[in-house]
């Protein structure tokens, strides 16, 4: 057996010898995992080498990405790159200014990704035109590009996903964005504009959209006329403060979106029927704004919300407020809004809700009993509060098995779970808990999943509760006390 592995060994070895080097040092040729596919790559790796040119290629030798950032390169050239075949380059980080028309040359049908971010370029960029299998184009903080001029893309007839964020563009010419049918992917995050560019209505395949931290302050109707298939828009940290400024057919033709973001935003309340044309939305994020309230017919039309956000806004919560999405609302996020106690009159009427996340309330540090009573929810999140205290009363009436959250508090003690068949999970990490016996039986009963590090004492200090070390080390000293065994629960 381990002469055949021998042999095997040196068959790799030689096969993977055979794929020679396109290139001479400093850079270098490697076999890495790419950490997002865990596929293996070949990779040329030129990066952070201080070089002022694209080295020259030999060997025709395919390889799976040429990493060329962190350099001095102003130019690329044209026939920068024959001699080698790649699908993917990276440019990032080099005061790149211009990229010939032929500098890709000969990598047309190969070339399905390019990284063009922390550059000086601006569009259109001749080099780019002809990669009619270009997939993924990103062009993030080029601080000089201002302006989407006509057609400064066509071509591209394979791109999916386009990145323009952080590049100062506050202006687009008629026909911009000709020329893209493939494109389901674009990036406008952090730049200058002040409206949504009705040269959009062009991109009918486009199914993502940013808009994340810009000046936008108006939404007229029809904004998003002729993206029909749009399934998440991020509108978030732009300047909506006053009344009026969101239209009520606003998102008018969006039949398939189904993410909303809106959150720093400014907003000060819901603007009348503006949700009303969204009827696949199923994750609205409106936190961190100045809303006061929600009233009865705020959240018309959403008829398949599942999650709503709310945090960080000052909402007098009151009976009747979801009533409009009462029956699909199953998670919402009601963190930082200064509140005291659950509102469990407004939530009670959530049939649906199964998941409340009240993390940085003003709660009782010590939980006090029927916390929760009238709330049917199997999941609650109360993290980065400072309890300190849990009665084992605190959680009855809730759905068994429940999910709880409580992460970064002050808890040293887990004596409030006294029936091994009401939790599921519960999360302590970042408290102080101390690991005794206790807290072995429940990982014994094999009901409840605990996700922790042990405080004190000091033998068990910094031991993760589902460690094996802390389990050997409980086994023994706890040895001589009862502990249960495989609980079986109704619900298993």
């Amino acid at each position: 057996m381990a002469s055949r592995f021998l042999v095997l060994l040196i068959v790799a070895l030689a096969s993977s010898s055979t794929l020679a080097c396109p290139v001479q040092p400093p850079c270098q040729c490697s076999n890495k995992t790419n950490p997002y596919t865990l596929k293996l790559e070949y990779i040329v790796d030129c990066s952070s080498l201080g070089l002022t040119l694209v080295p020259k290629f030999t060997g025709g030798e395919k390889v799976d990405r040429i990493l060329l950032n962190g350099n001095k390169i102003i130019k690329v050239s044209n026939g920068s790159f024959i001699g080698v075949t790649t699908g993917a380059i990276d440019l990032s980080s080099n005061g790149l200014q211009i990229i010939a028309a032929g500098a890709f040359e000969g990598l047309e049908k190969s070339l399905t990704d390019i990284q063009l971010s922390t550059n000086n370029l601006i569009l259109p960029i001749p080099g780019l035109l002809r990669l009619t299998a270009l997939k993924t184009l990103n062009l993030d903080y080029n601080p000089n590009m201002r302006t989407i001029y006509t057609k400064s893309f066509y071509g591209l007839t394979s791109l999916t996903k386009l990145v323009l964020s952080r590049s100062y563009i506050n202006r687009f010419e008629q026909g911009a964005f000709e020329g893209l049918p493939a494109l389901t992917d674009l990036d406008f995050y952090g730049n200058l504009l002040s409206e949504v560019p009705p040269e959009l209505s062009v991109l009918t395949n486009l199914q993502t959209l940013n808009f994340d931290a810009n000046d936008i302050s108006q939404i007229p109707a029809d904004a998003f006329k002729g993206l029909p298939n749009l399934k998440e828009l991020q509108l978030s940290r732009n300047k909506f403060s006053g009344a009026g400024q969101i239209d009520a057919d606003a998102f008018k033709g969006l039949d398939n979106l189904e993410i909303l973001g809106f959150y720093y935003d400014m907003l000060g309340h819901i603007p009348k029927q503006t949700f009303s044309h969204l009827k696949k939305l199923t994750n609205l994020d409106m936190s961190y704004n100045s809303l006061t309230k929600i009233s009865l017919g705020d959240l018309a039309g959403l008829n398949s919300l599942t999650q709503l956000d709310i945090s960080g806004n000052s909402v007098h919560f009151q009976p009747g407020m979801f009533s409009d999405v009462s029956k699909t609302l199953n998670y919402i996020l009601i963190r930082s809004n200064g509140l005291t106690a659950l509102p469990i009159a407004a939530l009670q009427e959530v049939k649906s809700l199964q998941w409340i996340d009240a993390a940085l309330s003003d709660f009782p540090k010590d939980l006090p009993a029927n916390f929760a009573s009238g709330l049917s929810i199997n999941r609650l999140s109360l993290m980065w509060m400072n309890l300190t205290s849990i009665r084992p009363d605190t959680f009855n009436g809730l759905a068994s098995p429940l999910h709880l959250d409580l992460d970064s508090n002050a808890l040293r003690s887990l004596d409030f779970v006294t029936d091994l068949c009401q939790f599921g999970y519960i999360s302590v990490s970042e408290n102080p808990i101390v690991c005794d016996c206790h807290v072995y039986n429940i990982t014994q009963a094999q009901t409840t999943t605990l996700d922790g590090t042990c405080a004190s004492p000091p033998a068990y200090k910094g031991l993760g509760i589902r460690s094996d070390e802390f389990q050997r080390k409980a086994k023994e000293d706890c040895k001589n006390k009862h502990i249960v065994g495989p609980v079986k629960c109704p619900w298993k």
